[in-house]
């Protein structure tokens, strides 16, 4: 499987598992103390769901994430 390939379908289940944490509901709470840089229960495990597939398969890979999780020795970086 293709890089592009593997992305689009961990999008994708990312997609269906989002849809799932909606109709089941979720917090939300503020990060650093402002207001306007919220973070909800739903960012923190879609985050991590993402960056777990991505150790999976490529696991010496660097991963950026807004949500934490930066790690890896590769050159090539996945960017969450």
């Amino acid at each position: 499987m293709t890089e592009l390939a593997f992305a689009e379908q961990v999008v994708r289940e990312a997609g269906e598992l989002l849809l799932k944490i909606r109709d089941g509901g979720f917090t939300t709470s503020v990060k650093h103390g402002d207001w306007k840089d919220t973070l909800t229960s739903a960012d923190l495990e879609i985050n991590k769901f993402i960056l777990d597939k991505i150790r999976a398969e490529y696991p010496s890979d660097h991963v950026y994430s807004e949500e934490g999780g930066g790690d890896g020795d590769s050159a090539r970086m996945w960017h969450v």
